[in-house]
């Protein structure tokens, strides 16, 4: 349960870093075409990068968290799923 909880965490904390990463991103953009440093259509591209970056690492750091929390369960079962070597098994 502890392990559930902690990675619940995890995913909250990487959801909102990735939106706050992207609004960021999006607000430099924002105030360098503002300036007349960049053009509006950069503002898209760099907003549509920035949210398939920042995705991406989410759902890697979700599975990276799924993996770890799994590898306990899958030492159990192989414990459990052992074959006994005795003459009925050969």
């Amino acid at each position: 349960m502890n392990k559930e909880k902690t990675s619940a965490s995890i995913n909250m904390l990487s959801t909102g870093l990735n939106m706050m990463a992207q609004v960021v991103i999006n607000g430099l953009t924002g105030y360098l075409i503002l300036t007349g440093n960049l053009s509006i259509g950069v503002f898209f591209s760099i907003g549509n990068f920035a949210s398939l970056i920042f995705s991406e690492l989410v759902v890697l750091n979700q599975n990276t968290t799924m993996i770890q929390s799994a590898k306990d369960l899958n030492n159990k079962l192989l414990v459990e799923l052992k074959p006994v070597n005795n003459k009925e098994n050969g």
